[in-house]
């Protein structure tokens, strides 16, 4: 389809096809509630979203609740909408953009699925989705998911079968089992109780224990720490409570103390009486999956904090705020040069309200830095991030980092502030 500027109410300056590439479900209606232009892909989701067809004859919408008409998305325009197909009740999900010269609506949308075949069932392949689009992501998360569910499955069988036919080998049996299904995935088997029998190699990989040292031991008891989420262990307990099968993501902690992320399937193993006996976990470690979606949250809140702040001191102190409760850090400043001294000096800051760090921000604000001197004047000289994991031990770099150590303070990074530096001025952001 065409998006030439003169005959769209929509794009003006920015080419077509990069349009539709990144916007390839969107449609445009009018104030009469008439759609005026569709996306290239939104026809083989909703086949009658069309130019010409009325929207409440295509579309109902399911959140906010109501009749999907341009006075429905003038006054809801904030909120992120879930429109039905009237056809085939596929979903579609997306953020409107309200235009009053001439009105016209835009919804920015992709399709809501909640299974892989979907996608097939609507004939969409890879081309149809944006580059940007997550939903090809978490789809395929969600396949992977369900193979290894499936497999659990077939393990479940598998060991069952074989207690039947060898009864007197039983725990034997089931290890062997296990084996034969080795999987670089952290695989465990516990007693009906939730005590640890067998751990794979998988296991030791991932959580840095071995078996010898968990054995008769609870997994919750070595794994989970002070921010695994209280909420999610609740359900976990109460799955085995109930004996029941569950999947969920937690945050987990290694050996070492370090903090990753696992989707975790567990399920029940039955005897020939349909008793609990033992119950099999699978884990996958998808910290990497976590922290990109992290990292994306982060760039997003920062990006819009910098847009609706009237100046760039308002802008920093909440950047920073925002950052530091996100990331769990302590406290956090920004470091501006004074062009006259040549020297880094403490623009704006922000700590934690219930921390004492009252020795650790007066030398704060007292400090300049010139180019090498401290961990703000090494990230100008170098023009690289620092990080360092114990800041107290390094005191030849900075003059901060005893009193740092003295309020509880171990951490510390600093990068360059990307958007200051391309005006012309310098200055990095610290956190400890």
């Amino acid at each position: 389809m065409s998006l030439r500027a003169e005959n769209s109410s929509v794009i003006s300056s920015l080419p077509t096809r990069e349009f539709l590439r990144a916007f390839p479900f969107y449609f445009v209606w009018d104030e009469q509630d008439v759609i005026l232009e569709v996306g290239p892909s939104l026809p083989k989701l909703c086949p009658l979203a069309i130019p010409g067809a009325r929207l409440q004859d295509v579309f109902i919408s399911k959140r906010p609740e109501g009749e999907f008409s341009h006075a429905l998305a003038s006054a809801h325009n904030d909120r992120l909408f879930l429109l039905e197909d009237r056809l085939n009740h596929r979903v579609l999900r997306g953020q409107l953009i309200m235009l009053n010269d001439p009105p016209r609506g835009v919804m920015l949308g992709s399709p809501w699925f909640t299974e892989p075949d979907e996608v097939d069932a609507c004939g969409l392949t890879m081309s149809d989705f944006a580059i940007h689009d997550q939903t090809i992501d978490l789809l395929q998360v969600l396949q992977t998911q369900r193979m290894a569910a499936a497999d659990l499955q077939k393990l479940n069988k598998r060991l069952t079968e074989q207690r039947a036919q060898l009864r007197e080998q039983e725990a034997h049996s089931r290890k062997l089992a296990l084996v034969a299904a080795r999987t670089d995935n952290a695989v465990v088997v516990t007693d009906a109780l939730g005590r640890i029998e067998w751990v794979n190699e998988g296991f030791t990989r991932i959580t840095g224990w071995q078996a010898d040292e968990v054995i008769g031991r609870k997994p919750g008891s070595i794994l989970q720490g002070p921010d695994t989420d209280p909420v999610t262990v609740a359900y976990m307990r109460k799955c085995l409570r109930e004996k029941k099968s569950f999947r969920t993501e937690v945050l987990n902690y290694h050996r070492t103390g370090r903090k990753y992320w696992t989707a975790l399937e567990v399920q029940p193993i039955l005897n020939e009486s349909g008793e609990v006996v033992n119950f099999m976990a699978i884990e996958s470690d998808i910290s990497s999956r976590r922290h990109e979606e992290q990292r994306r949250a982060l760039q997003f809140s920062a990006s819009r904090i910098l847009a609706e702040a009237d100046s760039m001191s308002l802008a920093a102190v909440k950047v920073i705020q925002m950052i530091c409760i996100r990331l769990g850090w302590t406290a956090g400043g920004m470091w501006m040069l004074d062009t006259h001294t040549k020297e880094l000096r403490l623009a704006e800051l922000w700590h934690h309200p219930e921390r004492d760090l009252t020795e650790f921000l007066k030398m704060t604000h007292e400090l300049a830095f010139t180019s090498g001197s401290g961990l703000p004047g090494l990230v100008w000289q170098t023009g690289r991030s620092q990080w360092f994991r114990d800041f107290s031990a390094q005191q030849e770099i900075s003059p901060r980092a005893a009193t740092a150590s003295a309020c509880e303070l171990h951490g510390a990074i600093a990068f360059d502030m990307a958007p200051v530096l391309a005006s012309g001025n310098v200055g990095s952001l610290s956190f400890s």
